[in-house]
């Protein structure tokens, strides 16, 4: 039995860090929630701050170790609870596969998400490490059609060939992924296409999932009765 400390866990609800209450709730990890009141600024406070200078949730200390960096966290909590299965180890096939997605969401996916929000004119191909929106749109989406475009030498072990983006296993990927792809859609960020909306609507489903939804509905309405309370005093 994994009998490791609780995670201290900085979140705000209503945030990208929802995604690491989900990956939590998945594990059903013992952790201690430092909540944040986005509303009032509290993570532009100098006490958080020394936490993490970009003033962004989520951050997690684990064992006196600070993590900030979502996919950095979600990677760091499934090696640190490997009997749950969320993250393929050394020597799987799989790993490779699992590294590349859970780096290509901050370096491809959010910077194209961001470029797309500006309406930012597409950067030269030679300048831009992450491409251009639609062809980092049309990548994630053939990786969940089960399609391995402009791969030669492919391990079949790591095409897809299941309702998960590695196929059939679920990983710390799809509670990313399944979160990231969420909020696209919500915010009409990312093309509402099928494989998209089908792909969100089965990670949101999950229970644990849910339950971190639930958990964080609830918070944000705390937070905000708060915020009415201390406004009218």
């Amino acid at each position: 039995m994994n009998t490791h400390s609780p995670i201290v866990f900085f979140h705000a609800p209503h945030s990208r860090s929802s995604v690491t209450r989900a990956m939590l709730e998945e594990l059903g990890a013992p952790y201690d929630m430092v909540a944040l009141n986005l509303a009032a600024a509290e993570q532009r406070t100098l006490d958080y701050l020394a936490i993490n200078p970009m003033g962004k949730v989520p951050a997690i200390r684990d064992e006196g170790v600070l993590i900030t960096e979502q996919p950095a966290i979600l990677m760091h909590l499934a090696d640190l609870y490997p009997e749950k299965g969320l993250a393929p180890p050394p020597g799987d096939p799989l790993r490779g596969a699992y590294l590349r997605w859970m780096v290509f969401h901050g370096s491809c996916f959010e910077p194209a998400m961001t470029d797309f929000s500006r309406k930012r004119e597409p950067v030269p191909p030679m300048q831009c490490g992450y491409g251009d929106y639609d062809s980092v749109m049309h990548v994630v989406a053939a990786q969940l059609e089960h399609v391995q475009q402009n791969q030669v030498q492919q391990n079949q072990a790591q095409q897809n060939q299941g309702p998960w983006l590695l196929g059939e296993r679920f990983t710390a990927a799809d509670v990313l992924w399944g979160g990231a792809l969420n909020f696209g859609l919500m915010m009409k960020l990312v093309p509402n296409w099928p494989v998209f909306r089908e792909y969100a609507e089965r990670v949101q489903a999950r229970p644990a999932i849910r339950r971190a939804l639930e958990l964080d509905e609830a918070l944000a309405a705390e937070q905000a009765r708060e915020l009415a309370d201390a406004l009218a005093a």
